[in-house]
């Protein structure tokens, strides 16, 4: 069981840095900012996580996810809240996660948008709709690669 104070908490968050989110497996949930943070009171742990839009189907798989990684660790009391405010944005991405998704392919539009195949920051948008709704498409007009771009 995990122990109830600030150590049990950077505990959870270990737990949670090895759930993978679905759509994207190279990334865990907390570098890419759903976690937004993880409280204890009472003997029970909240985990609070915010999609990366509104309407993200992948939010009850990870949610799904979040509690067998818990009970699988021995954590016996939490509960999992979904906060829609304030909305998740690219920039809650963290440094590693924007590393990760850029080896796969991957923009993420926080600071200008780079091309993830040769760094060029010469890009445009293609079509403000990717396979996603968190994600559009762009094409870098140095190496002409087209990539998708968190936004």
């Amino acid at each position: 069981m995990v122990a109830e104070n600030a150590a049990g908490t950077a505990q959870i968050k270990a737990i949670l840095g090895k759930v993978r989110d679905p759509e994207l497996p190279m990334i865990s949930i907390c570098d890419l900012g759903i976690v937004r943070r993880i409280e204890e009171g009472g003997g029970q742990y909240t985990v609070v996580i915010t999609p990366t839009f509104s309407g993200c189907p992948a939010m009850t798989m990870i949610e799904q996810n979040i509690a067998a990684a818990l009970a699988e660790a021995g954590v016996e009391s939490f509960r999992i809240v979904k906060e829609l405010s304030p909305p998740w944005q690219s920039t809650d991405v963290t440094e590693a996660g924007r590393k990760l998704l850029m080896a796969n392919g991957i923009a993420v539009a926080c600071e200008g948008v780079r091309c993830p195949h040769c760094q060029s920051d010469n890009t445009e948008t293609v079509s403000e709709f990717g396979a996603t709704a968190c994600k559009r498409f762009a094409r870098c007009r140095c190496c002409r690669e087209p990539f998708e771009v968190f936004k």
